[in-house]
């Protein structure tokens, strides 16, 4: 039972301290990470061909945008950086920092072809989709970057609704929990 009582402390001092801090810390640093990864992700999701200029019409975007903070934004960010990240990472050194990013970032993307085979297989396309992938690493390798820097989770859970509101508002995206669901 000792193992329960460590996960327990884990996630209490961990993920509920980083979503308890409201921090943004660095504000122009959170915004350079979203300026770095929307340029490469431009670059690369035209060039392939899995962004387009497409304006969300649906008189139901609102809504939308509550769906997508809570999911993919805010689910995903809880555990790929809220639990696989120690909160206390950058007092660790340079080498825990790249370690933990680049753990989490890899499990960031593991997790879109995991999800599009077990549960969305509308999504297989894209989430197999090796350029789709590369920028869902680098998606990652930011909101963990902030997580790591701010020592919370708000940062990477509004970096990653900011990116996903932009594609499925302006580049052709689609909310992926609603795709199934007619109005």
């Amino acid at each position: 039972m000792f193992w329960v009582k460590k996960i327990y402390y884990f996630i209490k001092n961990n993920y509920f301290g980083g979503l308890k801090q409201f921090n943004i810390a660095k504000p122009l640093l959170h915004v350079l990470f979203l300026l770095i990864f929307g340029v490469f992700a431009a670059i690369t999701g035209f060039y392939a061909g899995i962004f387009h200029w497409d304006f969300e019409k649906s008189a139901l975007f609102p809504f939308n945008l509550l769906i997508l903070f809570v999911f993919p934004s805010f689910l995903e960010e809880s555990f790929f950086r809220g639990i696989l990240i120690p909160i206390e990472t950058a007092k660790k050194g340079r080498s825990a920092v790249i370690k933990y990013t680049i753990f989490s970032s890899l499990a960031f993307v593991l997790w879109h072809p995991v999800n599009a085979f077990l549960l969305n297989s509308g999504a297989r396309a894209l989430f197999y989709n090796p350029f789709f992938l590369t920028v869902v690493f680098l998606l990652g390798i930011f909101c963990s970057l902030s997580y790591i820097f701010s020592r919370s989770l708000w940062p990477a859970v509004i970096i990653h609704w900011i990116v996903v509101v932009a594609w499925v508002g302006f580049l052709g995206g689609r909310n992926l929990v609603l795709q199934n669901i007619s109005f």
